[in-house]
């Protein structure tokens, strides 16, 4: 999944944590690298035709209200 990963830091960014979590390292995953890590994955069903829930929505809500306003979720 990783090389999939259109966004250069993104995919360095998930390398690395990859790395540190093979090793046994806890991590926390930023949204942005969950994001791309997510759209490499093929749709299951075509937009519309079925419903299936997922907690990305939330957090590409939380990265478009940080964008949008310039402060931190948390801050909104």
């Amino acid at each position: 999944m990783i090389p999939l990963i259109r966004d250069p830091a993104a995919r360095a960014q998930a390398a690395e944590l990859a790395r540190r979590w093979s090793r046994g390292e806890s991590v926390i995953v930023p949204s942005h690298v969950y994001i791309a890590a997510g759209a490499t994955q093929p749709l299951l069903f075509p937009p519309g035709s079925q419903f299936r829930y997922s907690n990305i929505n939330y957090d590409l809500l939380g990265e478009i209200i940080e964008r949008q306003t310039g402060h931190t979720l948390a801050q909104e």
